[in-house]
């Protein structure tokens, strides 16, 4: 019991860390993005303390409301957040359904490879694709697509943009799915 109360006043001290860690960090950032333009003059209009403390108190209220850049794009930041988090949510989507097919099938290649070297060459390529962290694997990959795509005279994969057809899909569903697959390829 003793353990279990010392438990929770530990989880209620690190989160009450966390939630002024939050408000300090908010509160510094405000205090850096409108310091400088208050007391250097740059608004273009009156400066000093009365347009910083509007500002800040303008930037806080908006931010209650879900607006994080005080509409820096014209847009609410939520809104390009929620945008952001479901290209996200799709790309994963997509990047799983590719992980369990190339997964299952290349545990099968690795449980039926036979002559000795090639499969020590697939084991080997498995523990790269276990070993790579999946930032490194899109640039290698983006390199050696823009690489190729220039030697070829052709443009082979998208390599920017957002769109789910397969020139923008290639690359970040290649290197996601890589370590799953190869996470799934040992374990079948």
């Amino acid at each position: 019991m003793l353990k279990s109360s010392h438990q929770g006043r530990r989880l209620a001290a690190e989160l009450l860390t966390l939630a002024a860690g939050l408000v300090g960090g908010v509160l510094l950032v405000t205090l850096l993005v409108y310091a400088p333009r208050a007391f250097l003059g740059t608004y273009g209009r009156a400066s000093g303390l009365d347009a910083y403390l509007r500002d800040v108190g303008a930037y806080l209220g908006a931010l209650l409301q879900g607006d994080l850049a005080g509409g820096a794009r014209g847009g609410r930041v939520s809104q390009e957040l929620l945008k952001a988090a479901r290209r996200s949510l799709e790309l994963l989507g997509v990047s799983l359904a590719v992980v369990v097919p190339v997964g299952l099938g290349w545990g099968a290649l690795l449980a039926a490879a036979r002559p000795r070297p090639l499969a020590a060459a697939l084991f080997g390529l498995n523990a790269l694709a276990l070993a790579l962290p999946s930032f490194v694997a899109l640039v290698l990959l983006l390199e050696g697509a823009v690489s190729l795509g220039r030697q070829l005279g052709v443009r082979l994969v998208a390599t920017n943009g957002y769109g789910l057809d397969l020139a923008h899909l290639a690359l970040p569903v290649t290197a996601l799915a890589l370590r799953g697959a190869a996470v799934l390829a040992r374990a079948a």
